[in-house]
């Protein structure tokens, strides 16, 4: 091992199929027989026949069931190599080359690489990359999907990205990347429960590279980040996915909003509108569900063109509506809805719904995940009609709007 603790990745590998290349062809051999319907159990008892410990089972077998659930994250799913804990951190492909087209340069460095979600679009962005993790297996893992993806051109480390020694390996690296590991479920808010330390890391690079970004929970509050930095929140499919924190020349603006897949976005000043009260009666003719990246990014205000005061409905803390008399076409809205009128209470809903032929209702309020259903069924159960509908809370009314573009489509398909 390195003086300070840097280690190549291959070096640093416990007793886990240290062997590549068996990983890869047990791997491949347990992934066929689950593709061709082999139940779980009996696959695990062909794996342990082809490997030498027990805990190399739990690993090969780990990989393979994960895999199927990295689909929703992954094109290219079928060939990358994941852990359970390994895809929950992992970034989302669509997330990992936005990030990485914005980053582009010759040579990269990923801080905190995790099992590599991030380092392939890296790879095939930037001449080299240098990645760095001081979880062995996470190394192992990440030296697997270079492997699978064919990235040839990524330096893996096993080490703490705070070490003079691990630094020193890094170099003069044009733009360093950081996604730091939080708590699963952190309250806390605040860069002092992230490991690495944004605050550490920047203190440990910024002379050495150009730029810096951070990918931070969404949730953290803004004004507890004590360095000058461009806050781009990031949704996908009309969720907030991440917020990246860029430093040096990578910063662009104070503030930004990024919607993928489609790309668009947005930057500028962050205001704070502050949804005015609408009453229900003066809704507009269509409600426009705004995407919360722009929301959370205080870009509302050029969303709409530089309207200071348009008319919005804060539903709840996920949810943003702009009333309007026009059907607005926007990438920035997560959705469109022709606003059918609003009721005081669920009875007097069920009459108006039957009225409209309605036989099918999304509620769309914050509620417990186990009343949904039985709430949706009750209701149902008493329409008469085919219509779909959704139901939104607002206040102490319930609003009744069908949908009329599904999320981020631009034109009337």
């Amino acid at each position: 091992m390195e003086e300070g603790g840097a280690q190549r990745a291959e070096d640093a590998t416990p007793g886990i199929l240290k062997d590549i290349d068996r990983m890869i062809d047990v791997v491949n051999r347990g992934w066929e027989l689950l593709s061709t319907g082999r139940r779980a159990e009996k696959v695990r008892v062909a794996i342990s026949n082809l490997v030498d410990q027990e805990n190399d089972t739990d690993l090969v077998m780990d990989v393979l069931l994960t895999r199927r659930k990295s689909k929703g994250k992954f094109t290219d799913w079928e060939r990358l190599y994941f852990t359970s804990s390994g895809l929950r951190w992992a970034t989302p492909g669509v997330a990992a080359e936005h990030c990485a087209r914005r980053m582009e340069c010759g040579r990269i460095a990923d801080l905190a690489c995790g099992q590599g979600g991030q380092i392939i679009a890296f790879s095939r962005r930037c001449s080299e990359v240098v990645a760095i993790d001081k979880d062995p297996v996470n190394l192992f893992i990440a030296h697997l999907n270079c492997i699978a993806v064919g990235a040839d051109n990524v330096d893996l480390i096993c080490g703490d990205s705070l070490s003079e020694a691990v630094s020193d390996r890094v170099g003069d690296a044009d733009h360093a990347f950081c996604d730091p590991a939080r708590p699963p479920g952190s309250e806390e808010r605040t860069l002092s429960e992230l490991l690495p330390d944004p605050r550490k890391i920047l203190e440990r690079y910024s002379d050495r590279v150009k730029g810096l970004c951070f990918e931070v929970p969404p949730y953290l509050s803004l004004d507890k980040i004590p360095f000058p930095c461009e806050a781009e929140y990031v949704s996908i499919d009309g969720r907030v996915n991440r917020l990246n924190l860029y430093t040096g020349d990578l910063a662009r603006s104070a503030s930004s909003a990024v919607v993928l897949p489609g790309g668009e976005r947005l930057s500028g000043e962050a205001r704070s509108l502050g949804p005015g009260r609408v009453d229900p009666v003066e809704v507009g003719s269509y409600l426009h569900e705004l995407d919360p990246a722009v929301v959370k990014a205080g870009l509302v205000w050029k969303a709409l063109g530089g309207k200071d005061s348009p008319d919005l409905i804060a539903l709840d803390r996920r949810r943003t509506m702009l009333s309007s008399e026009e059907d607005v076409v926007s990438p920035f809205f997560r959705g469109t809805y022709r606003y059918m009128g609003s009721a005081e209470d669920i009875s007097t809903m069920i009459e108006m719904l039957n009225e409209r032929g309605v036989g099918s209702v999304t509620l769309r309020w914050k509620m417990d995940p186990s009343d949904y259903w039985p709430v949706r069924n009750s209701i149902e159960s008493k329409l008469k009609g085919k219509g779909k509908v959704q139901i939104f809370r607002y206040e102490d009314r319930y609003l009744i709007a069908e949908k009329v573009r599904p999320i981020h489509i631009k034109d009337g398909r």
